[in-house]
């Protein structure tokens, strides 16, 4: 056996493990979702993971600070700054200071100092190198849910396990390429084939993410904290639905139907070959 084929067996092996150690997660998920409440892998006394009772809807949160800037003072005068605001839109001075005495008291102030809420970065040298504007970016992130309503349960398991097991099914036809590879290094009908499912899988993993996530976002519009905790001057926090979708894993899948185009070409032409000698 040579290397190609040493290299073709290698990836067959990993793919062989990977396919079969899915195969018995998904299982032990959906068995778990299933049959079992409350239920989950502990981890120590007090802690433990897998929490399958509920569901997982996609969501955007957005952070953002609140108050956030600077207090100016000068002789006993004083007017705040906010970092997301116009200079002299603080509507608290408007009808105390004019306008040449609020830019007196922010150009040669007493005291300056922070006020609302910021962002501090610590670091072993206690060195500040950067300056934080009171703007986070959102970020993609999950939220556990327990649905009432059946058919938004049935859409939300599907949700949960879909990609698993495309995930499963893409291993199952590399192996098969590799299966092929590490016996015979040619062009082969049975190699084209299977990179053509691939690519029509992962295409159609972009596809159902983008349809689920657009039917969950469907059922809500945002989430609001609800807590006696008053934390609105210090921050905004929002969630939102979100689309899911992988461009560049539905550009690849795109790719593999070329290549599987291509390898059909080179069967044909091999075989032609053949025939030809």
């Amino acid at each position: 056996m040579n290397k190609k084929h040493k290299l073709a067996a290698f990836l067959h092996l990993i793919t062989s493990i990977l396919f079969w150690g899915l195969i018995v997660f998904l299982t032990f998920n959906i068995t778990m979702s299933l049959f079992f409440k409350d239920s989950g892998i502990k981890t120590g006394k007090k802690s433990k993971i897998v929490n399958v009772n509920g569901y997982l809807i996609p969501v955007d949160i957005n952070l953002s600070l609140r108050n956030h800037g600077y207090k100016y003072s000068k002789n006993g005068s004083s007017v705040n700054v906010y970092d997301d605001e116009s200079l002299n839109e603080d509507l608290t001075y408007s009808g105390l200071y004019t306008k040449e005495q609020v830019d007196s008291i922010i150009q040669y102030p007493t005291e300056k100092n922070r006020i609302g809420s910021s962002l501090k970065l610590i670091d072993p040298q206690e060195e500040s190198n950067f300056n934080f504007t009171n703007r986070i970016i959102g970020s993609q992130a999950n939220i556990m849910v327990k649905p009432q309503k059946t058919f938004l349960s049935i859409i939300l398991f599907f949700n949960q396990y879909y990609k698993i097991l495309i995930t499963i099914l893409i291993l199952f036809f590399l192996k098969r390429v590799f299966a092929y590879l590490k016996k015979d290094l040619k062009f082969s009908t049975l190699v084209a084939k299977n990179v053509k499912i691939i690519g029509l899988l992962l295409i159609l993993k972009q596809v159902l993410s983008l349809i689920l996530t657009a039917t969950i976002g469907s059922y809500f519009s945002h989430i609001l904290i609800d807590t006696p905790i008053n934390f609105e001057n210090a921050f905004n926090l929002s969630f939102h639905p979100t689309l899911r979708f992988n461009f560049s894993m539905f550009i690849t899948g795109l790719s593999l139907l070329v290549v599987s185009t291509l390898l059909n070409k080179g069967n044909d032409l091999q075989t032609e070959s053949n025939l030809t000698i």
